[in-house]
């Protein structure tokens, strides 16, 4: 049966780990480059004054245009937190196998490797490896609001 959710979780994961900052980080660096490029556009010098008040706006206009990267990142970062709380071996699966070279284009074959490694290095089973990282989909995918 296919696990309709599996790309976007999958992709959710890797995006939290290529980002490599907090949501609010995030935010702010989308704030900032907005900020930076409607100062560059309307030819101010960078003088360490106070943005105006348009500007401001713009600059969230600019992070509510990425609401969808940061509503993945929330339910990522809640995801790990949960795990964590609960001392889940899952947060350390999920990084093993989703985080790893996030920078990448993922390839055919490229999980199931890194699930074997997983399963290796946590002395589990390949299976109990693919039912934690479900675990972990299902949970971001809640969180996030997705229907499940």
């Amino acid at each position: 049966m296919k696990d309709h959710i599996r790309d976007y979780a999958t992709n959710a994961f890797r995006f939290y780990a290529k980002t490599g900052m907090s949501t609010e980080q995030y935010k702010e660096k989308i704030r900032k480059e907005a900020l930076e490029t409607i100062a560059k556009r309307e030819g101010r010098l960078k003088s360490g004054g106070s943005p105006t008040e348009a500007m401001l706006i713009n600059a969230e206009k600019e992070v509510q245009a990425h609401i969808a990267e940061i509503m993945d990142l929330e339910a990522v970062e809640k995801t790990l937190a949960e795990f964590k709380s609960k001392s889940s071996i899952s947060e350390e699966i999920i990084k093993e196998v989703y985080f790893t070279d996030p920078d990448k284009e993922l390839e055919k074959g490229d999980i199931s490797k890194r699930v074997v490694k997983a399963a290796l290095d946590f002395h589990m089973s390949e299976r109990s490896i693919y039912y934690e990282l479900k675990k972990a989909r299902t949970l971001f995918a809640y969180n996030r609001g997705l229907k499940l």
